[in-house]
């Protein structure tokens, strides 16, 4: 699920107004100013933290830094249970994905499975195209917002179905999909934080092959940070990122995924509903209505 993600890291925003900002969904590489905000991450993953002294907390004393109540981090799981509706206004500031899904393996005719599908962003994206889509998330809430996105965009069909599901027991028959796609999800099965990550993760792509027909393609999306114009991977994801390209042959790229709202305060307020305070404080204070972030890509064909 897009944007579902453990992540702590200190995030950056660049020095230029959104009109200076690039496009969407160019790759660049320039350099980064470092603002330093929590994004969101996962109770087991917070407290990955850089070396570098947060700008909003070079003034003060030791004592105001000793006494000062820290904000409360966004609870992704509260969120997926009970907040899909909000989630989906966040991720809908995103630009499409299905270019890139595209350039890895051509959609039309093919039976799909979108892993941990969440509201809906990619299998509303996928629906048009393939024989078949089965979206599977482990929330129910969450997937009832991608059942009336279907309905209300003529989707919903005997061809386009929903399960809730485990990464690692999927309901499918062997050799029944041509395509998997995840995005955004199964880190939350394999950061640093979660002890069972390696069989966790066996058990994962285990199961997606298992699914798959030979020639089939495994699709993963997962953050490279929010906040940034180029990679910055949260340091409790780089194990499973090295794990995937080294030890289960998956080719890699990376692309950006930045956010365009209708008004700073708009960024703001859904930047700081899903990743934290202190981000929604920068945005606020730069006045961004686009916010950068960056994604990585990694695809493997069987």
């Amino acid at each position: 699920m897009p944007d579902r993600t453990p992540k702590q890291k200190n995030l950056r925003v660049p020095n230029r107004t959104p009109d200076e900002e690039p496009n969407r969904t160019a790759n660049v590489t320039q350099d980064q100013t470092s603002i330093s905000t929590p994004n969101g991450m996962q109770d087991q993953t917070r407290n990955q933290t850089s070396n570098r002294t947060p700008e909003h907390k070079r003034n003060r004393t030791p004592e105001q830094e000793q006494y000062r109540i820290p904000e409360p981090e966004p609870n992704h799981t509260h969120i997926y249970n009970h907040e899909a509706d909000r989630y989906h206004q966040l991720i809908a500031k995103q630009p499409s994905l299905l270019p890139v899904l595209e350039a890895i393996r051509p959609i039309r005719g093919l039976d799909v499975v979108d892993v941990g599908a969440g509201t809906g962003r990619l299998t509303l994206e996928l629906a048009p195209h393939a024989r078949s889509v089965v979206a599977l998330d482990a929330s129910a809430a969450m997937l009832g917002v991608t059942r009336r996105r279907l309905d209300t965009a003529g989707l919903a069909s005997e061809h386009v179905r929903t399960a809730v599901a485990d990464h690692r027991a999927l309901p499918l028959a062997d050799g029944s999909a041509d395509l998997i796609v995840a995005g955004w999800t199964i880190c939350y099965a394999v950061h640093a934080g979660e002890t069972a990550a390696d069989a966790n993760l066996r058990a994962i792509l285990a199961e997606m092959k298992r699914v798959l027909r030979p020639q089939g393609t495994i699709v993963i999306l997962e953050t490279m940070d929010t906040g940034v114009t180029a990679p910055n991977p949260p340091s409790s994801l780089t194990g499973y990122y090295e794990a995937l390209e080294r030890q289960y042959g998956f080719q890699h790229k990376w692309i950006r995924t930045d956010y365009t709202f209708d008004s700073p305060e708009e960024a703001a307020r859904l930047t700081g509903f899903f990743f934290g305070a202190e981000l929604a404080k920068q945005v606020r204070a730069r006045g961004l209505a686009t916010v950068p972030e960056c994604a990585g890509v990694w695809w493997l064909q069987l």
